[in-house]
Formats: structure tokens, C-alpha cells, sequence
């Protein structure tokens, strides 16, 4: 009914912050057979993750519009941190880069993404 909220990487992360207080989508492998249903004290913060993570996920995706790829590279990190009122040198913009790709393969994906932005609470209006 609202395609604006219909992106499923948005809407996973949004799961994941409300029922379990975190933006690690491998929590469910550490808790197979976990019952982890969204319970009516949930749903109002389950929408407002609804938004904020929409919004994270438009952004993202208006970063990393190089080859569309659904990731991120250093140079399309770089060239976004406009969108995300950051003025900070190209120094600083690589080192944070590098702080938010936990995996260390040189690009991030939008987990890593939205772990970092929510981590360290920068606006994303």
C-alpha cells in the first residue's frame, strides 16, 4: 500500500532495530528457533525505524549511484557526504570509510551503512 516504504533492505534493518535493539542482521543465526514477533508495544517504534531506515536507504542509494550495484565505493562515499551535511576533508572522508567497512573489502553495503549512521547518530535529513 506505500511503495515509498517498500525497500527490503530498509525494512530488514527497521525489523531487526525494533525487536532486537540492533542493526546485526546475523542475530538471528545466534537465536534460531527464537520467538521474534513484532508485539503491539512494538509497532510505534517499529514505524518510526519504518522512516528512519527509508530514509537512510534513500540516501544510500542516491550515494551510490555509480554503477548500481546496491554498494558503495570510497569515491561515491566521498561525493555523498554532502547528502548527509558532513563537510569534512577527503582525509577524514576516506578514514571514515574505512571505520564503516567492517569487512574490509572496499566497499560498504547498506548494513554497514545504516550500523554506522544510526552508531553515530548523524542526521540524515
Amino acid at each position: 500500500n506505500y511503495p515509498i516504504l517498500d525497500n527490503k533492505p530498509a525494512l530488514i534493518r527497521a525489523y531487526f532495530a525494533t525487536v532486537h535493539k540492533t542493526c546485526d542482521t546475523n542475530a538471528w543465526k545466534r537465536n534460531k528457533g527464537a520467538n521474534w514477533w513484532v508485539v503491539r508495544r512494538q509497532f510505534v517504534p517499529l514505524l518510526r525505524n519504518l522512516f528512519y531506515f527509508n530514509k537512510l536507504w534513500s540516501v544510500y542509494s542516491e550515494m551510490a549511484t555509480q554503477d548500481m550495484d546496491r554498494r558503495m565505493d570510497v569515491e561515491e562515499f566521498i561525493a555523498g557526504c554532502g547528502l548527509m551535511q558532513l563537510d569534512i576533508s577527503r582525509e577524514l572522508a576516506v578514514e571514515a570509510f574505512e571505520a564503516i567497512d567492517s569487512n574490509h573489502g572496499g566497499l560498504v553495503l547498506f548494513d554497514e551503512f545504516a550500523a554506522w549512521i544510526s552508531c553515530n547518530q548523524i542526521p540524515v535529513d
